[in-house]
């Protein structure tokens, strides 16, 4: 892809730019898997939000043997 909404990710964010570049490449030609990439990104993104911004709580706290990553 060379053009993209998403390059703006690459400076700040580059873990993010591939799934986001899937969303996009993804959108109008199979919408059901672009919702996945839409997803995991906004995931993956709360994720590096609540482990690098303190002034941010978690909504719940994990818990023993829970799988979560």
């Amino acid at each position: 892809m060379t053009q993209s909404n998403f390059t703006f990710l690459n400076e700040h964010w580059p873990f993010l730019l591939q799934d986001a570049q899937q969303v996009e490449s993804y959108a109008l030609r199979d919408p059901r898997a672009a919702a996945i990439y839409a997803r995991r990104t906004l995931e993956i993104a709360l994720k590096w939000l609540f482990e690098n911004d303190t002034a941010l709580k978690a909504p719940y706290e994990k818990k023993p043997g829970r799988h979560d990553s």
